[in-house]
């Protein structure tokens, strides 16, 4: 993989989904995140689910707990369960604020909880280290793929290289 490539991936803005059934925190996330970030947006967790299995996948999701429908938890438990979707991180932003449901959130495979009213500053640390994170993970397990090829042949011809020795 070229050093064009890498820092591309890295360097390249953002995107993340916030998905919350009250268009105001709708307003107040978005307002917080899209000078850094590509913002999209959802009132449900269907479509949610949709966006984040769309062609341009989030590389973060702030998620509400507490929606009509289909509620946080299950729409987590979903991403987590698709392999396409399975490490994009998940921020559950939500009023729940027991330490049961920041347990539950955990189970689910969340990668954070942030309860509101929330602090703004606060929000986007935490989205700006989980991005930053999963970009370097996506960029190490491309690298990999790339290097898997090499290493197999390397390990074939020692095996043969071993066995060609053995009487």
């Amino acid at each position: 993989m070229d050093q064009a490539m890498d820092q591309g991936t890295l360097n390249e803005r953002a995107r993340v989904l916030v998905v919350d059934d009250q268009p105001v925190n709708l307003f107040l996330a978005k307002s917080i995140l899209e000078s850094d970030y590509e913002v999209d947006t959802a009132v449900s967790g269907e479509r949610a689910l949709e966006l984040a299995m769309g062609p341009t996948p989030p590389d973060l999701i702030l998620l509400d707990v507490t929606m009509p429908g289909m509620h946080g938890h299950e729409v987590c438990r979903r991403l987590k369960a698709a392999p396409q979707t399975e490490r994009i991180p998940v921020i559950f932003l939500t009023a729940r604020h027991e330490v049961e449901d920041e347990i539950q959130g955990f189970e689910l495979g969340c990668s954070d909880y942030i309860i509101k009213p929330f602090h703004e500053t606060l929000v986007r640390a935490r989205v700006d280290m989980h991005v930053r994170r999963y970009r370097q993970e996506k960029l190490l397990l491309a690298m990999l793929a790339e290097l898997a090829p090499d290493v197999e042949q390397r390990f074939a011809e020692r095996v043969r290289g071993l066995t060609g020795r053995m009487p």
